[in-house]
């Protein structure tokens, strides 16, 4: 990761900042993240924006155009029926620049229950259609599995992840291609009074099947809170579109997220999740998906 200054803020890029808004810039607070830095920030006149920097240099130099692929997935979804920021000033970056999107702040935080209820998991249904409706136009960022070359596998039950990493690599790509968040999960969501407020983090939005947004939702649930808890935002997904689910996106996915490893905002959010608890739960759902395959 990039090394910033201790408000989080270097001055190159808040100068630039400064001069898109015209209004200096105070950094209020730090949100919870892993592949970047996302800062609350506040300009003179008290408007309140987010600013996002990519400080994650492995991640940049495999896609240097991280910033403006957000701001145009930002721009693309300006209409949807679900609540997205704005962009507010992009930095592309440059010689000693880190690239940045400044977007305005939305009310709300993300809600983790102890206990999933109905209606918040239809809520997160309802994103993943809604987003799905969103025209592509010519979208150009299409769908990666993020499957690595070679799939870091846990030691004990190898056998059951070996039979996932064949299915994974012989899988096909099918069903309806729509526009995908390709980060769907609960911690991209805010809420605020009992309501959604916002759908945040549009970095890796591509063009894909379906049912990919749909799986990876399904896989944080349920390493979060267990395969029933998934299970059943699953059939709300299938109940509002009218679509089967294919399990092989299960398997997909899990290979996609190896190695198995807690997200550490669930904690900022008040659930704590161990890697063995992770394990077990994760397992369970490769094991289900993985027979109704006959793999």
């Amino acid at each position: 990761m990039r090394t910033l200054p201790p408000d989080g803020l270097p001055r190159p890029i808040r100068d630039r900042i400064e001069r898109a808004v015209g209004a200096k810039l105070e950094v209020v607070g730090r949100f919870p993240a892993t592949s970047s830095t996302v800062l609350a920030v506040r300009t003179g006149s008290g408007r309140d924006l987010v600013v996002r920097l990519f400080t994650n240099t492995a991640w940049l130099e495999a896609e240097p155009d991280l910033a403006v692929h957000e701001a145009a997935a930002l721009q693309l979804v300006a209409g949807a029926p679900v609540p997205t920021p704005e962009v507010v000033a992009l930095v592309e970056g440059g010689t000693g620049d880190v690239p940045a999107v400044v977007t305005t702040r939305l009310p709300g935080a993300a809600y983790l229950p102890d206990r999933p209820q109905e209606g918040w998991l239809r809520t997160l249904a309802e994103v993943a259609v809604a987003i799905a409706a969103v025209p592509t136009g010519r979208f150009p960022w299409t769908y990666d599995p993020w499957i690595a070359s070679e799939p870091q596998v846990p030691d004990r039950g190898s056998a059951l992840w070996a039979r996932a990493v064949d299915v994974a690599s012989g899988a096909e790509a099918v069903g309806p291609v729509v526009l995908l968040h390709r980060d769907h999960h609960p911690m991209n969501l805010l809420f605020g009074g009992g309501r959604l407020t916002g759908v945040v983090d549009w970095v890796n939005a591509c063009v894909g099947p379906a049912a990919v947004d749909v799986a990876h939702c399904r896989i944080n649930l349920a390493a979060m809170y267990g395969r029933e808890v998934a299970d059943r935002f699953r059939d709300l997904w299938c109940g509002l579109t009218g679509l089967r689910y294919d399990p092989v996106w299960d398997v997909v996915t899990l290979v996609g997220t190896l190695p198995i490893r807690p997200y550490p905002p669930w904690a900022a959010a008040g659930l704590a999740v161990g890697v063995s608890e992770m394990r077990v739960r994760l397992e369970r759902v490769l094991a289900v998906g993985l027979d109704a395959l006959g793999a």
